[in-house]
C-alpha cells in the first residue's frame, strides 16, 4: 500500500493542532493508502508537544523535535530529510501548514493529479475556483507582489502560486532533490519564510512537472500572530531570484 506521508512544521499551535490532525485522522480509506505524519516542532513551548504524542496512540506519527527555535527553513529541511527516510519511490510526500488554515480533505484532489503524471501538485490560491479567506489586505498585496516577482524572474511552467506550501510530492522527486543537494536543498539561510519556493525552484532544476489545484485557504481559522517578517522575506526573495539565474536553463527547459 502507497504511503501518504504528511509533513507539518509546527511552532506553538496548541489550539489549531488537534483540529487538524483529526482531520488527517479520517484520510486513510479516503485516500487508499497508509497515511504517517511526520511533526517537526520547531521548539514549542506550549502543549504542542503533548499533543503529538497523544496523536500517536490513534495514528501512524513520527515527532522530530527541535530543543530550541531553529526557523522555518531548517524545520522544513528536517521534516524533508525525515520523509525521504522512509518513502519509497511510488510514495506520495505532502508539505502543508500545521495552522489548520489549509484543508488536508484537498490531499485526495492533489494526489489524482499526482497520478496523471506530475511530479509536484500545488494547492493555488490563484486558479480559478480558489478563495482565500480572512488573510489582510496588506498580506494579500505582499503576496500578489511576491508571486509576480517569482513569475516574471523564475517563470516555471504551470506554477501561478510559488509561495504556498502546501504541495504534494512523488517520493522519487523528493529523494532525487535530496541526493542532489543534501542539506542545501533549503539552502539559502536567514530567510525563512522563501523556503518553500527554493524547494519548487530545486525540484524544477531535476526536470520535475508541475501542476496545480485550486484550494480554499482558511486564513480566519489562524489562532495568533504571522510568524513572517514581511522585510526579511522580500529581501529573501531578491536573493533567491539572484542565486537562481544560475539554474535558469534547467528550469522550465528555459
Amino acid at each position: 500500500m502507497r504511503k501518504v506521508i504528511i509533513v507539518l512544521p509546527v511552532f506553538n499551535e496548541a489550539r489549531a493542532l488537534p483540529a487538524l490532525l483529526e482531520k488527517i485522522r479520517g484520510l486513510d480509506e479516503k485516500l487508499d493508502g497508509r497515511v504517517v505524519v511526520i511533526a517537526v516542532d520547531d521548539g514549542s513551548r506550549d502543549a504542542t508537544p503533548s499533543i503529538i504524542r497523544d496523536a500517536g496512540n490513534e495514528m501512524e506519527v513520527i515527532c522530530v523535535t527541535h530543543p530550541a527555535n531553529e526557523g522555518l527553513r531548517k524545520t522544513m529541511q528536517d521534516g524533508y530529510d525525515a520523509a525521504v527516510r522512509i518513502a519509497a519511490p511510488d510514495d506520495v510526500v505532502v508539505t502543508m501548514d500545521g495552522d489548520d488554515t489549509q484543508d488536508p480533505a484537498y490531499i485526495k484532489t492533489m494526489i489524482e493529479k499526482l497520478d496523471e503524471g506530475y511530479d509536484v501538485v500545488i494547492a493555488s490560491r490563484y486558479r480559478k475556483g480558489s478563495r482565500v479567506m480572512g488573510v489582510p489586505l496588506l498580506r494579500r498585496v505582499f503576496s500578489l507582489g511576491a508571486n509576480l516577482l517569482c513569475r516574471v524572474f523564475l517563470h516555471i511552467d504551470n506554477i501561478r502560486d510559488y509561495a504556498c506550501g502546501f504541495r504534494v510530492f512523488r517520493g522519487r522527486l523528493l529523494k532525487d532533490c535530496l541526493d542532489r543537494y543534501g542539506d542545501g536543498f533549503l539552502g539559502i539561510k536567514g530567510y525563512g519564510f522563501i523556503c518553500s519556493v527554493e524547494a519548487i525552484v530545486k525540484a524544477a532544476s531535476l526536470g520535475a512537472a508541475f501542476a496545480e489545484v485550486p484550494f480554499e485557504l482558511r486564513y480566519d481559522r489562524r489562532e495568533g500572530q504571522s510568524k513572517m517578517r514581511p522585510g526579511r522575506t522580500i529581501l529573501g526573495y531578491f536573493v533567491l531570484v539572484w542565486r537562481s539565474r544560475a539554474m535558469k536553463k534547467s528550469i522550465g527547459g528555459r
